[in-house]
Formats: C-alpha cells, sequence, structure tokens
C-alpha cells in the first residue's frame, strides 16, 4: 500500500467536486496493481519453494549440510508465511461502495491490511535471522566450510535483516498514522 493512497484519493474527490469516477478509476487501478503484485508475490513463493525441493535434493546427494539448512527455510517456513500474506492481502482486493464513506471504509481497511503485511514481512526478516544463526552455528560446530560464497551469503543476510529491521518499523508508524486518519475521517463522516 502506497503511504499516500489516501492523500491521492481525497484530493481527487476534493477537485472532482465530489465527481466519484476520477475516485473510481484510481480505486480501480490500484485494486488491479494490488491483484498484480499478490499474483507475483505467490508466483515467487512457488518458485523458491521449486527452489527448496531442488536444494533438499542436491543437499541429500551432495551431503551438504548448507544446502539442506537452506532447504529447510524455503520448505517449512515460506508455505505457511504465503498463505497468511495471501489471507491478509486478498481481502481488500475489491471495492463496491462508491460513497465518500465507503472510499473512507476502503483506506482503511487497507492500512490494517497493510499492517498485517508489515507484521508477516517481520516474521520474514525473522526466519532469515535465524537461518543465519544456525548457517554461524554450523559453521563454529566445524559442520560446514568456511567458504567466500559462505562469507558473502552471510553478510548478505546481516544486510538484509539488518536494513530491513528499522525500514519495517519506520513502516509501522506510517501505517499507525494513516490509520488515524482514517479513523479521524470516519469520525467526521459520521459527526456530519
Amino acid at each position: 500500500m502506497s503511504d499516500d493512497f489516501l492523500t491521492r484519493i481525497q484530493s481527487e474527490w476534493r477537485e472532482g467536486a465530489n465527481d466519484v469516477e476520477p475516485v473510481r478509476r484510481r480505486v480501480r487501478l490500484d485494486l488491479w496493481t494490488a491483484r498484480a503484485v499478490l499474483a507475483a508475490e505467490m508466483a515467487a513463493a512457488m518458485g523458491a519453494f521449486g527452489a527448496g525441493v531442488w536444494m533438499a535434493r542436491y543437499g541429500l546427494g551432495h551431503r551438504d549440510l548448507l544446502m539442506l539448512m537452506g532447504a529447510a527455510v524455503l520448505i517449512f517456513s515460506l508455505p505457511p508465511l504465503a498463505a497468511l500474506s495471501f489471507l491478509a492481502r486478498r481481502e481488500s482486493l475489491r471495492w463496491e461502495d462508491v460513497t465518500p464513506e465507503g472510499l473512507i471504509d476502503y483506506a482503511l481497511l487497507r492500512t490494517r491490511r497493510a499492517a498485517r503485511i508489515n507484521v508477516l514481512t517481520r516474521w520474514h526478516l525473522y526466519v532469515l535471522a535465524g537461518f543465519l544463526a544456525a548457517i554461524l552455528l554450523a559453521l563454529a560446530a566445524g559442520l560446514v566450510r568456511p567458504s567466500l560464497f559462505l562469507a558473502l551469503y552471510a553478510a548478505l543476510l546481516v544486510a538484509i535483516v539488518g536494513a530491513g529491521l528499522p525500514l519495517l518499523s519506520r513502516r509501522a508508524r506510517r501505517i499507525a498514522a494513516e490509520e488515524a486518519r482514517c479513523l479521524s475521517l470516519k469520525q467526521q463522516f459520521e459527526q456530519e
């Protein structure tokens, strides 16, 4: 969800003197974008699951613990997280009420969905951090040989988790502010 969704819709609503057609077009375009993102996310999840199966077969055949650990992360953590993400996104993929109140309800639904997706993304990062910890433990125990690939991979995981968690915290604050704006607008409409 873009942070300025509600602002864009509000300005279009005001500019059009409550003409609903520009708002309806904007929301429909946004819905198609959300559907495309969901489809891409599910395709990536299926591809990653397939990569996990391949990694498991390769790891078993070559007795490669690192590949087996990576496969376990992809096979066992990805399907539940993808399913939760799908459930979080799918409820906001339609909009039928073209009134100002309906628009605010839709924006509020999108905001709450974005908050759930933010939490799921945080869990994805925790899974990556756990995988990194498992790699480092296996390295310390001598189960995995040190290599340039392992060093680069560990550095990549540290960078992703290290940059991702603060970004998600900032995003959570923006989402909370947008939800407060939606609730304030909804309250204004209910008082009129």
